[in-house]
């Protein structure tokens, strides 16, 4: 009786989390959208990607993009029938099209081998501060457009000395993400061969 009753408690809490989980915090205009758990990792800690319950027999596809409640979360690259593999945003192949919310300013999401996310390729002098929301840009071929990113934490030099780079952290804590949400796309003419150049 009482391992009966702590496998309803689990049960329960399970489906409360992923109520909770399911909250989109941001708007959304006709979409069509998937819940999937998040069952597992691959690969290692600076490369690696992450494994849904949600596949093609769901209607997911590589390219379709991957959000949870605070923002993305990544893109599909790979669906299989049952389940999918996701590129995270933190991810040094993940590149995407971004804009300063506050200001207007675009720049590309980039990710360096420590796993740091950065708006890059502004010029100096660009509108951008720390506390600065970041969203989608509409040049995004893969996102729709203003869907949150992250805050900018610091603003450097890039190596070359040539542009600004904004460091943000992502609304999203991708390593204790339980369930996200994948956006079905009809219209996707993206090359899904080509996952480090795509935005």
């Amino acid at each position: 009786l009482i391992g009966e009753l702590m496998v309803k408690n689990i049960k329960q809490e399970t489906l409360l989390n992923k109520f909770r989980d399911g909250k989109i915090d941001f708007a959304m205009i006709d979409t069509t959208i998937v819940l999937a758990d998040v069952v597992g990792f691959s690969g290692d800690f600076f490369g690696r990607t992450i494994i849904i319950s949600k596949g093609l027999i769901h209607g997911v596809r590589a390219n379709n993009p991957v959000f949870a409640s605070k923002g993305i979360v990544g893109k599909v690259i790979i669906a299989y029938q049952n389940f999918s593999v996701i590129l995270p945003l933190d991810h040094p192949n993940f590149k995407i099209a971004v804009l300063n919310k506050n200001s207007g300013v675009q720049g590309i999401l980039t990710v360096d081998m420590y796993s740091t996310i950065a708006m890059s390729y502004m010029r100096f002098g660009s509108h951008i501060a720390v506390g600065d929301t970041i969203v989608t840009s509409n040049l995004s071929h893969i996102f729709p457009a203003n869907y949150p990113v992250g805050s900018i934490i610091r603003l450097e030099e890039s190596t070359d000395a040539l542009y600004l780079r904004a460091v943000m952290k992502p609304f999203n804590e991708i390593s204790n993400l339980q369930h996200v949400y994948v956006l079905l796309k009809e219209d996707l003419v993206i090359d899904e061969i080509d996952i480090e150049t795509n935005y």
